[in-house]
């Protein structure tokens, strides 16, 4: 599976009397009438939700609803009490990637129980066979443990997941992400607009055309779910909604009662019904586009927090607990109501010790100092031969330091090895999606144009590379080769906003020519995206959808480059093409070939699978923010910045990543962040990662530098690391059109700035709050 959602609300017009989890009729919103039966009911995800869960799985779409709650009681129902029931959907939409048979979606067990799977086994405690489906197995193995059992089942995982399962037996509901968070899984809780309790893989994509939908999905407030297990049995859910629901009617009564007198006064005639209701609505727009607070959920000790409503937190060691601040927050009974079902959620811990102490990332005392000056010899490849014509002592120790290093490089390289041989291995599917359609890629619905003419669907290739040119990408193809059959091509896709003279573009065609060097029986795939400041402006809307709850400068810059690359529709470049005369958007390589003659062909890659570096420069000391550190606080500077990077992952970069990449019908896959590597990157000494001293290019990284160098790739392993918005020139145009020049960027941190104080942001605001004035115009009487 590839999407999930699970919308559960007050059933307020259901007999309280009916059967615990019984099926809804027809969908969610069908609950009245309904019968006691076998199975839970089909049912069809709301229109907001529908487009986003087709695209993150072309392979088909499906919904369960259920009726939770009720323990034969009918006091209280509607106001909450043990007679109040809640509508329950689960829906999912299926990339299949494993197994042969076509896999329902969500995955129903016998007795009942739904689960909606979003992930891949990589190994662990569940045993996927070979043609099997790892989401078939996961249920299986969570239905032969007992009730009490579930959170061990999903401690043993290997592998990103996120995941919603209704346990029938024990009618408890269980979501939550994998340790790292490495799948995305929003949170919405009840709200006045949407007193409903929400969990889906990302926010409702803006519609094709009218105002109402666009309205209706602004309405939700969403928050990256905190990695980790949570549950809560139906009757507390079912309880919680109908008291948020009723505490919501209250306050809205009272708040239409304080208009209307205001109104009857003359207080009110500036502003109607209408204006009001479109005034809320581009304070929700706006809203969208900002940061939840949850991106910031660790305090400055480090400590994780599970989020709240608006982005508020308790205290991870108080299970479900509610800070004063948190309800003042939402204010009054609205934020008592909200927070109250959050309060009732039981967090759980890791029971795998292994796992636990990953997500910590806290490294051996011993692997942290950095006073051996010896040890600051090893980088660069030529230190030690340096050192050999001074004195003796020193060329032993360079020497010994290089030694080192390559030991540490060789550990670092078998687990990256393993990872990526797993995350190649682990797909049954045909590249065409396996039913002769192009599985949902064609590009064609998911937003502006490419270059002209109809692009041709490659052959088969197994997977698509994110391809800078750089040190992680070059080495996740390298190790692709090696991984993958000796006949299957790899594609590798590059994003370029300069005309094709970026650094990242020319930086892929010399990593193309290296890589050719290396291994000549390979069928190489450049794919060039030649990208405009325009086409990230015309998917806009799409974008900030998928980026919700990310909203600063810098996401939707990374979020557009991201984007477009993974849709993987460009000129194809192959190693013939620069040995005959160049890449193939013009300008000249690294190497010196000049553009070719002709122009490339378009063309688009049919992988369902898209290898990313995520995680390697936060793990490998990649970023300026590193040698900073170092320089200022030393070695436990330098130690506390990394495991800061790693803890915030989840908040800063993966949830976001995976609806990026999603989006397109194709899985991301992250090699860097296998739990293997993680540990074996934990189990380098910091000396061996980070040389302040030595230039950019040489000091840092150095262990995986090392590693590309072991593979005979000595260019790659030498180029200095660039962010995507930078090295694809991204930001520097948009800097130039939305602050004036470079130089006002900078000194208005411009990466860190909300996309609401953009002159953009407020004309999209405006035409939001009209769009919702008409639509409820056209609602009135």
């Amino acid at each position: 599976m590839c999407g999930i959602l699970l919308i559960a609300e007050a059933a307020n017009d259901v007999n309280p009397c009916h059967e615990s989890a019984q099926p809804a009729c027809d969908g969610a919103a069908a609950a009245a009438g309904a019968v006691a039966a076998a199975e839970p009911a089909a049912a069809v995800p709301p229109p907001e939700f529908a487009a986003g869960l087709a695209r993150r799985g072309p392979d088909g779409t499906g919904a369960r609803a259920l009726l939770i709650g009720g323990s034969g009681s009918c006091g209280g129902h509607g106001k909450g009490g043990a007679g109040a029931r809640a509508r329950c959907l689960i829906a999912a939409s299926l990339l299949q990637l494993r197994g042969g048979a076509r896999a329902a979606a969500p995955l129903v067990s016998p007795r009942g129980s739904v689960l909606a799977f979003n992930g891949e086994i990589f190994g662990g405690g569940v045993r996927v066979p070979p043609g099997a489906n790892d989401g078939a197995a996961l249920l299986a193995a969570l239905e032969a443990a007992p009730p009490g059992g579930v959170l061990a089942v999903l401690s043993s995982l290997r592998g990103p997941w996120a995941l919603v399962y209704w346990r029938a037996d024990a009618r408890r509901l269980w979501f939550g992400r994998d340790w790292l968070g490495r799948r995305s899984l929003l949170l919405h809780l009840p709200t006045p607009e949407r007193p409903r309790f929400v969990l889906s893989s990302s926010a409702p994509l803006p519609p094709g055309s009218g105002t109402a939908a666009a309205g209706k999905a602004a309405a939700y407030q969403w928050q990256e779910l905190e990695p980790r297990l949570y549950s809560i049995s139906g009757i507390e859910l079912a309880d919680s909604l109908a008291t948020a629901a009723a505490g919501y009617t209250a306050v809205t009564a009272a708040a239409a009662t304080e208009v209307s007198s205001a109104a009857a006064e003359g207080e009110a005639t500036a502003t109607t019904a209408t204006e009001a209701a479109g005034t809320a609505a581009a304070a929700a727009a706006v809203a969208a586009a900002q940061p939840a607070a949850a991106r910031q959920a660790v305090d400055t000790a480090g400590e994780r927090r599970p989020p709240l409503a608006n982005g508020a937190s308790a205290n991870s060691s108080n299970e479900g607990g509610i800070s004063g601040s948190s309800a003042a927050s939402l204010g009054g009974s609205a934020a008592a109501a909200g927070l109250g079902l959050w309060s009732r959620v039981a967090h759980h811990s890791w029971e795998d010790e292994s796992v636990l102490r990953l997500q910590s990332y806290e490294r051996p005392e011993a692997l942290i100092d950095l006073t051996d000056a010896a040890c600051h010899r090893a980088g660069g490849g030529g230190d030690a031969a340096g050192a050999a014509s001074g004195e003796p002592e020193q060329a032993a120790a360079a020497a010994a330091a290089a030694e080192a290093l390559r030991s540490a490089a060789a550990r670092v390289l078998e687990a990256l090895r393993a990872s990526v041989r797993a995350r190649c291995g682990a797909i049954d599917r045909a590249a065409d999606g396996g039913d002769g359609s192009d599985g949902g890629r064609d590009g064609s619905s998911s937003g502006p144009p490419g270059p002209p003419g109809p692009p041709t669907l490659l052959p088969a290739a197994p997977v698509m590379v994110l391809f800078s040119g750089g040190v992680d990408s070059t080495l996740l193809a390298a190790l692709a080769h090696a991984a993958l059959p000796p006949g299957a091509p790899v594609d590798l896709v590059n994003v370029c906003f300069d005309s094709g003279a970026s650094p990242d573009r020319l930086a892929a065609r010399d990593a193309l020519a290296e890589l050719a060097a290396a291994a000549p029986g390979r069928a190489w795939r450049l794919i060039e995206v030649d990208a405009s400041l325009a086409d990230a402006d015309a998917a806009r809307p799409r974008l900030l959808a998928l980026l919700a709850p990310a909203g600063v400068v810098m996401d939707l810059n990374i979020g557009a480059a991201l984007w477009l690359a993974a849709r993987g529709e460009g000129r194809l470049v192959t190693p013939a093409d620069l040995a005959a005369g160049g890449g193939g958007s013009g300008g000249e390589g690294e190497g010196g070939a000049a553009a070719p003659p002709r122009a490339p062909p378009l063309v688009r890659s049919a992988a369902a699978v898209v290898l990313l570096g995520s995680g390697a420069d936060e793990q490998a000391a990649g970023y300026g923010r590193h040698r900073t550190a170092a320089r200022l606080g030393g070695a436990r500077g330098l130690a506390g910045e990394l495991a800061s990077d790693f803890r915030r992952l989840w908040s800063r970069n993966l949830g976001r990543d995976d609806r990026l990449v999603s989006d397109h019908g194709r899985e991301a896959r992250a090699p860097f962040l296998d739990e293997g590597v993680v540990a074996a990157l934990l189990g380098v000494p910091l000396s061996l990662l980070l040389d302040a001293r030595l230039p950019l290019g040489r000091g840092d990284k150095m262990v995986l530098r090392e590693a590309l160098r072991s593979l005979g790739l000595p260019r790659a392993a030498a180029r200095e690391k660039r962010a995507i918005q930078f090295g694809s020139r991204i930001g520097r145009l948009a800097n130039l059109r939305d602050f004036g020049s470079g130089r006002r960027a900078n000194a208005a941190n411009a990466g860190s700035v909300p996309l609401a104080a953009l002159p953009w942001a407020a004309e999209a605001a405006g035409a939001a709050a009209e769009g919702a004035a008409e639509a409820a115009g056209a609602a009135a009487p």
